[in-house]
């Protein structure tokens, strides 16, 4: 009887698991999810001009930490923002086990530098970035965040 009770919890938990864990990967599938839950992001950012592009409304935070507060406290459903600060935060702040890390990627940012054409910083600053970006520190780096190919 001990063994038959075990065995009808495990299964019983098993799929309790397997429910909860389909119910959140299915809320956030599209960005039209989104706008079915409550969502955070930081104020004027581009991630604030994604949601209000496609309609979604949220809650605006002036710090990442801010809203990922909201988040494991429950008082919104989903933060949106930069992926890689997104890992680094929950990880240095050991979040892991309040908050899931959506596989769904919604958009791609691109970051860049600006400089006069005549700037004769211009090439120190290109050649500096390809040695960062062939160096074994920086493929580290990218798999550390999931971001290598």
């Amino acid at each position: 009887m001990f063994t038959a009770v075990i065995i009808i919890s495990g299964f019983t938990a098993n799929i309790a698991a397997t429910l909860t864990v389909n119910k959140i990967g299915l809320q956030i599938e599209t960005v039209d999810d989104l706008k079915k839950i409550p969502v955070g992001t930081i104020r004027k950012s581009s991630s604030a001009e994604f949601l209000s592009n496609n309609s979604v409304g949220f809650k605006p935070f002036e710090t990442t930490e801010e809203g990922l507060a909201a988040l494991a406290f429950g008082k919104i459903d989903a933060f949106v923002y930069d992926e890689p600060i997104l890992k680094h935060l929950i990880q240095a702040n050991e979040l892991e086990h309040k908050i899931l890390l959506h596989e769904n990627r919604l958009g791609t940012d691109y970051y860049s530098f600006s400089a006069p054409r005549t700037s004769r910083l211009l090439k120190q600053v290109n050649i500096a970035l390809l040695k960062e970006i062939e160096s074994p520190e920086w493929k580290n780096v990218l798999t550390a965040y999931g971001l290598s190919q």
